[in-house]
């Protein structure tokens, strides 16, 4: 009887680990900041700075489906705005202007002797990943333009037999963010084309379509970018 009796407190020891193990790996983000250990409530800010972890790509079709490649190494946040994110649910950004440097870009496999970028402004809000399949349920964030629809603006100069040519980028994005529900010095926003993610699901329960356009043709966006605080403290998005 003792030992039936190990083993039945074995069993319910075993389902009552699966049953969190499960509750764990299907709970819906939280779409909160934390920062060291405390929730960044409704109305506190934080100052963020943010940098390049891996060269940016972005790829859009015009005229005669000829592709447009624009490759940047460098990216950061314009400082004199003050970017920052603001605590609530869900939790917020604002005031996020990114320029990147170091740009390169081809037309039609054409090399172009500049490249010019001009940014906008973007509010951001935490979101949860509806497609792909292969991330739903995950947390991202969400870029929308202070101004909609216009994203960015391009000039890609003297590109050979192309010439000169301009490119406005409209519409929204969204970024995966990594890692989740873990607080760090940095965290990660990861933009792949290989797995874009094209709607989410806001705290308030809406779904939105996300993409990029160039001349009303799609447009896409590669790369990671790394997010601090300024203050340097530890945070995370929940």
């Amino acid at each position: 009887m003792k030992h039936m009796r190990i083993i039945g407190l074995a069993l319910v020891a075993l389902f009552a680990m699966s049953a969190i193990a499960a509750a764990t790996a299907t709970a819906a983000p939280k779409h909160i900041y934390m920062v060291e250990g405390k929730e960044l409530k409704a109305g506190e800010t934080k100052e963020i700075t943010a940098k390049d972890s891996e060269e940016f790509t972005l790829k859009g079709k015009g005229a005669l489906e000829i592709e447009a490649v624009t490759k940047c190494k460098k990216l950061k946040l314009k400082a004199s705005e003050h970017p920052e994110i603001i605590g609530g649910t869900p939790g917020t950004s604002a005031k996020e202007v990114i320029e990147f440097e170091e740009c390169s870009g081809t037309v039609g496999g054409s090399k172009c002797s500049s490249v010019e970028i001009e940014n906008a402004a973007t509010n951001n809000e935490l979101v949860t990943v509806v497609k792909p399949e292969s991330l739903k349920g995950k947390l991202a964030t969400l870029f929308t333009p202070t101004k909609p629809p216009v994203f960015s603006k391009e000039k890609l100069n003297k590109c050979g037999i192309f010439g000169s040519q301009s490119a406005t980028v409209e519409g929204t994005s969204a970024a995966l963010v990594e890692p989740e529900a873990t607080e760090a010095l940095e965290g990660m926003l990861v933009w792949s084309e290989k797995s874009e993610i094209t709607e989410i699901e806001k705290q308030n329960g809406t779904k939105a379509t996300v993409g990029l356009t160039s001349g009303k043709k799609k447009a896409t966006l590669n790369g990671i970018a790394l997010v601090a605080l300024v203050s340097g403290q530890k945070w995370g998005a929940f």
